[in-house]
């Protein structure tokens, strides 16, 4: 298997925020084992005041959604504005 990636560059502008997450947090699993992935793109989607906004609502959204599922891999999320 050999998977092929393209390297950009990008300006972040004033007001961008850049979001950063292991595959702890898209592959998080709820107690149906069913993927966090199109809930996360739905609350990236919405707007925050603040990176910590951001990053507490993922986490909280997450840990809600993971309920007492068994967490299989590490959760890290990093934001910057």
């Amino acid at each position: 298997l050999s998977i092929k990636f393209k390297i950009k560059q990008i300006n972040l502008e004033l007001g961008d925020i850049l979001l950063g997450y292991t595959d702890g947090v898209n592959e998080g699993k709820n107690p149906m084992v069913i993927y966090f992935a199109k809930a996360l793109l739905a609350l990236i989607e919405q707007s925050v005041t603040s990176v910590l906004e951001l990053v507490e609502r993922l986490k909280e959204h997450l840990f809600q959604y993971i309920a007492e599922a068994p967490q299989f891999d590490d959760i890290t999320m990093l934001s910057i504005h």
